[in-house]
């Protein structure tokens, strides 16, 4: 029953002389297709190594490599790595205290990987949605915002929903619309996810562009 399967979903090898995983998955994936597909590569890992004599099965990796094409994209810690989808599925949850759960789970991550730059969204997220729900002052909040977003963007200046979250802290509270504007479309060229799509559409919208509202 397991040779059944052809390849794993990512193409995923272990190298042992080095300790490390390398995944192709292709184009970078939203957060969500990303845990399925992670799940996914899991599941199958699992039934690779079940397959496998006990001597054969590789230790536990330090580094995960994800590729792009022919671009490494980020090189993450497991453990960080693990810390970082609890943290995902505690903000998904949209609780007060899930969301704080998640901000101490990302912030986590962050320390056991300070280059994982998607740390750092997660903590500029969660930090947004505790000004939302009025848990933190705006001036609080914004500071911790764009500290996380800062530290994200130095790490890897690609990250499109960082982007995302700069233009609409350039319009929204900086009420900047030309950095906003530039936030924004560097953002959807970098991949940003669907909510940045419709922050921007209602953004230009308000500027009163209709036209171009409607292409978001």
């Amino acid at each position: 029953m397991f040779h059944q399967f052809a390849e794993p979903p990512c193409h995923a090898a272990t190298d042992a002389g080095e300790d490390q995983v390398t995944r192709d998955c292709g184009p970078v994936l939203d957060d969500h297709d990303q845990l399925t597909s992670v799940i996914l590569i899991s599941v199958y890992s699992a039934i690779v190594i079940h397959d496998l004599p006990t001597n054969d099965i590789p230790q536990r990796p330090r580094l995960l490599h994800v590729w792009q094409g022919e671009r490494r994209i980020r090189t993450v810690d497991p453990e960080a790595h693990d810390l970082y989808l609890k943290a995902s599925y505690q903000f998904a949850q949209q609780t007060a205290p899930s969301i704080r759960q998640s901000l101490a789970l990302y912030t986590a991550a962050a320390a056991k990987d300070p280059r994982f730059a998607r740390a750092y969204v997660g903590i500029a997220q969660a930090h947004l949605a505790l000004l939302q729900i009025t848990a933190e002052s705006p001036d609080e909040a914004t500071a911790r915002e764009r500290d996380a977003l800062g530290k994200a963007l130095a790490i890897d200046p690609h990250q499109g929903d960082a982007h995302g979250m700069l233009a609409s802290l350039a319009y929204y509270h900086d009420w900047d619309w030309p950095r906003a504007e530039r936030e924004f479309r560097t953002a959807l060229a970098e991949g940003a996810q669907a909510p940045t799509e419709q922050r921007f559409g209602f953004a230009l919208l308000t500027r009163g562009r209709f036209k171009e509202a409607e292409a978001h």
